[in-house]
């Protein structure tokens, strides 16, 4: 699977192409996995001009220069990419421009072994940057899914695993990923599923389709509660399509408009007062750990926050 890097595409694919590209796979026993760069791997700096301010890294992330850039490597990225390559073909999707990209792929994969010649960026600075998709070239999305710290990077109907935003260098207005990180574990956990998931279902002759594999694995999370939202939504904000409703439901639970009598959590905003009697009041980062790792969060851990100031 040859990748160019023009513009954020891979090279015009055909179904012919993906067809093959997935006997390929299923052959070897394997998927197609597309993991981003900048805030999921690792975190880039530009190298200060003489005279400038320096953002210092936290200790204890690993850190390296290119010509342009400090980059700071996401605490256990190898242990990440070496433990997935048996069972997925990786390959870089980046919005990046193709030097930096292959600077840090260099770093990362110095053999060659891990993604080859498969890496998708921006070949000019002036580059447009497009939506990412997972289209023939990786066997189509039956067979491959991604993996990035934005959900909204990728074209609508692409499988994506979303983790935190790596952060290393303390430069407002964005404050650094606070350690121990284990953002990659997590997510390596939930690869593992989808790849023993996918092939459990294969080897009964179903045909799998990663998508499908994901949307159930994810619904096993939060089934059966129901959620009601406090300070989350503007007033007058409809409940479909809001992100942490399409978020909430992808994991199982039922959303409501409004607190009402079946209502078992209610997620609230950072400083919202509202409470109510039998109802188990947790944050949104609740939510988003269920996310994380598909799977119900200990409430306890996760109380109401008041207004920070």
């Amino acid at each position: 699977m040859g990748l160019h890097a023009s513009c954020m595409r891979y090279f015009t694919g055909t179904d012919d192409m993906a067809r093959q590209t997935r006997d390929r796979l299923l052959a070897a026993r394997r998927l197609c996995l597309a993991i981003d760069l900048d805030e999921t791997l690792v975190h880039a700096n530009p190298v200060p001009e003489p005279g400038d301010a320096v953002a210092e890294p936290e200790q204890f992330f690993a850190v390296y220069w290119t010509e342009r850039h400090r980059v700071a490597l996401r605490p256990q990225v190898r242990e990440f990419l070496a433990e997935l390559a048996p069972m997925y073909e990786m390959c870089v999707s980046t919005q990046a421009q193709v030097d930096y990209a292959r600077c840090v792929i260099a770093e990362l994969d110095p053999t060659g072994e891990l993604f080859g010649d498969r890496v998708c960026a921006r070949v000019l600075a002036d580059s447009p940057v497009t939506y990412k998709s997972l289209i023939p070239d990786m066997g189509g999305p039956s067979v491959a899914l991604a993996v990035d710290d934005r959900l909204d990077a990728w074209e609508a109907g692409c499988t994506v695993l979303t983790v935190r935003p790596f952060r290393a260098f303390p430069n407002p207005p964005l404050p650094p990923t606070p350690g121990p990180d284990r953002a990659l574990s997590c997510v390596a956990e939930r690869l593992r599923a989808v790849y023993a998931e996918f092939y459990r279902r294969a080897d009964l002759g179903e045909d799998p389709s990663v998508s499908v594999v994901v949307a159930r694995l994810r619904q096993r999370a939060l089934a059966g509660i129901t959620i009601a939202f406090a300070g989350v939504l503007e007033p007058g904000e409809v409940l479909l399509g809001h992100r942490y409703v399409q978020c909430a439901r992808e994991l199982g639970a039922e959303c409501v408009q409004d607190v009402t009598l079946g209502v078992t959590h209610l997620v609230v905003a950072d400083g919202n007062p509202q409470r109510f009697p039998g109802i188990t009041a947790v944050n949104l980062d609740w939510l988003h750990t269920a996310a994380e790792t598909w799977s119900w969060p200990d409430e306890a851990d996760f109380p109401p926050r008041p207004m920070q100031s």
